[in-house]
C-alpha cells in the first residue's frame, strides 16, 4: 500500500479580534432568562399563561394577577439610584395604570448584589433596596422609601 502523503498542516488560531464585538454577555444573557423562563413555565398553575417577551422578560398571568419578571444578568452592585431599577419601577407604575383591575407585580431578578445608595439616605448601613424588599405593610419603611423616590425625582408615577 502507498502511504498517503500528508501536508505539513499549519497550527490554525483564531483571528486576533476586538472583545467588546463578542456577544458572550449577550448570549449568557440570554440563557439566564431562558432558564428562567423554562422555570416559570413548568411551575405554572392550571389557570395561569406565560407570556415571553410581553410586557417584560416574560409574564405569567392568571385570572386575578399578572407577575411580569425582568431577568437581568448582570454582576455590579445596584441600588435605587441604578437606571435598570429606576426604569422597572417607572415600568412598573406604568404597567398598574394600563391595566386597572388587574394586581401586577413586577419581580426584578438578578445576580447582581444590592449595594448602598451614595450619601447613605436610609441612614448609615441601610440600602433602599433592603428596605424596599421588606416593606410590605410595614408604613414607616413606605413612608421612607416614598420621600426617596420623591426627591430622586427620576421617577415617575403615571
Amino acid at each position: 500500500m502507498a502511504k498517503k502523503q500528508r501536508k505539513k498542516q499549519r497550527k490554525r488560531h483564531p483571528l486576533k479580534a476586538n472583545p467588546k464585538r463578542q456577544a458572550h454577555a449577550q448570549l449568557r444573557g440570554y440563557l439566564y432568562q431562558i432558564w428562567h423562563s423554562v422555570d416559570s413555565w413548568l411551575d405554572l398553575a392550571d389557570d395561569e399563561v406565560l407570556y415571553l417577551e410581553g410586557a417584560e422578560d416574560f409574564d405569567r398571568i392568571s385570572p386575578e394577577t399578572a407577575t411580569v419578571v425582568q431577568v437581568k444578568d448582570t454582576q455590579h452592585n445596584i441600588t435605587l439610584r441604578s437606571p435598570e431599577v429606576i426604569d422597572a419601577i417607572n415600568h412598573h407604575w406604568e404597567l398598574r395604570t394600563n391595566n386597572p383591575g388587574l394586581k401586577v407585580k413586577f419581580r426584578f431578578l438578578t445576580r447582581s448584589q444590592i449595594g448602598m445608595e451614595w450619601g447613605s439616605p436610609f441612614g448609615e448601613s441601610q440600602a433602599g433596596l433592603h428596605i424596599w424588599s421588606r416593606c410590605s405593610g410595614d408604613e414607616a419603611a413606605i413612608t421612607k422609601i416614598s420621600e426617596f423616590l420623591q426627591v430622586e425625582q427620576k421617577y415617575q408615577r403615571k
